[in-house]
């Protein structure tokens, strides 16, 4: 089993990132961390070779003091080990402080996957597409989309 999580958004924490269970959910070790300001917010497993997962990360933090919303570590990571061991994904993407990251990959064939990547402004970074399971990403939008005031 796997899960992606955000931690307590309200403070800086460590049981944020990913986990994994061998033992259907009995125990769980952490995989995967970014940091104590940082979660995974959306996770992909290739049904035809779970070994193959795909995260998105996010910065997120909304207390009285603190509001974290962007940052660095809002990427798109993948795993072709089980989730033991981390690559961050690059080539066609955006590198810059990013905001909430979505993923979706296709029924009939999971090296297709869309990413919907909201920009530091809010606005809509744009909507990437792999067809080779994330070696590489085209935008299928050629204009960004600012937030609506």
């Amino acid at each position: 089993l796997f899960a992606g999580t955000m931690g307590l958004p309200f403070e800086r924490n460590e049981e944020r990132g990913f986990y994994k269970s061998s033992d259907g959910g009995a125990n769980w070790d952490q995989t995967f961390y970014l940091g104590d300001d940082a979660g995974i917010c959306d996770l992909k497993v290739n049904p035809q070779n779970p070994d193959v997962v795909f995260a998105a990360g996010w910065n997120r933090i909304r207390n009285n003091q603190e509001s974290v919303i962007t940052g660095t570590d809002a990427r798109i990571y993948r795993s072709t080990d089980g989730a033991l061991t981390w690559d961050t994904l690059t080539v066609g993407l955006p590198q810059d402080t990013l905001c909430r990251i979505g993923l979706e990959m296709s029924l009939n064939d999971p090296n297709t996957l869309w990413a919907i990547i909201i920009s530091q402004d809010f606005g809509v970074e744009g909507v990437y597409k792999t067809t080779d399971g994330g070696d590489s990403w085209n935008n299928l939008i050629t204009d960004h989309f600012a937030p609506v005031p």
